[in-house]
């Protein structure tokens, strides 16, 4: 996982030195800039009917980096992000409310999208290589997050000059924990995130 996040961090520096070495101030080829932003987090959980049930969306913030490598009216898009996500879940007694556990985690994401242009607009869609920390979850989850999960994504996007803003959702592809905890007892439950991502970004090179 090291190496993955290593390569990524590092290849805008490449594609820098590269279009330097030609002489040039911007490639046709590819872009690369910042990106940053709000999201907010709906956790839901499957196979723990009348235990546990989705609570509120819990606002979130993100930022990184993406390179944009552009085939005419197609683009691929990787990027390298650090996502900080809140998450609530209601768990019941007899059916009824008992209270409201929040999850917090940490992660860095790896997304892959697929896009075409229309004008000024754009759409896409591409899966989000996930790797959490799962530091602060072991009074809610029963063996934290999983290391490694992964999630599909997509969403549309407005360039002007530089300065781009894109909205997406994103689902998880499978169960992100081995189980919750029900009054300290751990439980099987499929536990999955879905995201509304608003995004600014800024077009360097």
């Amino acid at each position: 996982m090291k190496k993955i996040i290593f390569i990524f961090a590092l290849m805008p520096m490449f594609l820098v030195a590269q279009n330097n070495g030609n002489g040039r101030n911007g490639s046709s080829f590819f872009d690369w800039g910042l990106r940053a932003g709000v999201h907010n987090t709906q956790t839901s959980v499957n196979g723990a009917e009348g235990k546990v049930r989705s609570g509120d969306p819990q606002a979130g913030y993100h930022l990184g980096t993406f390179t944009r490598f552009n085939f005419g009216l197609f683009y691929v898009e990787p990027e390298f992000q650090f996502a900080s996500s809140r998450g609530e879940l209601e768990f019941l007694r007899d059916g009824e409310s008992n209270t409201y556990r929040s999850i917090k985690f940490n992660r860095f994401d790896l997304p892959i999208q697929i896009g075409q242009k229309l004008g000024p607009l754009r759409v896409y869609g591409g899966i989000n290589f996930n790797f959490n920390r799962t530091e602060g979850l072991s009074s809610v989850i029963s063996s934290g997050l999983r290391e490694e999960t992964r999630a599909w994504r997509a969403g549309i996007g407005l360039d002007a000059g530089n300065f781009s803003m894109d909205v997406r959702y994103e689902s998880s592809l499978g169960n992100n924990v081995e189980g919750i905890r029900l009054d300290g007892e751990p439980f099987a439950g499929n536990l999955r995130f879905t995201h509304i991502y608003l995004s600014l970004g800024f077009t360097i090179i």
